[in-house]
């Protein structure tokens, strides 16, 4: 049966939700490998019900004034359902 498992998903910290799915694209219950970077945002959006809007601060440095910009970008994320989160969590 998918989902009665939960699987380690590599990351130190991140510990497995409470709530058990049977979403094949849940990292933690599904097939989907983690991989990538970590990056700490915050929601911004969450209409639909498996992707969320999530916007990320980062400091930039602009060679050309020689200092230091903080910029925003907003990234579409995919949420399963036994992850649970609201607007404006940090994450």
């Amino acid at each position: 049966m998918k989902g009665a498992e939960v699987k380690n998903v590599g990351i130190e910290g991140v510990s497995p939700p409470a709530h058990k799915c049977n979403d094949d694209e849940c990292p933690f219950h599904g097939s989907l490998r983690v991989r990538g970077i970590i990056m700490v945002g915050k929601v911004e959006k969450f209409k639909s019900p498996k992707m969320a809007v999530v916007s990320r601060n980062y400091v930039f440095f602009d060679r050309k004034y020689k200092r230091y910009l903080t910029k925003t970008s907003k990234i579409h994320v995919r949420v399963p359902s036994c992850i649970k989160i609201s607007v404006e969590m940090q994450f």
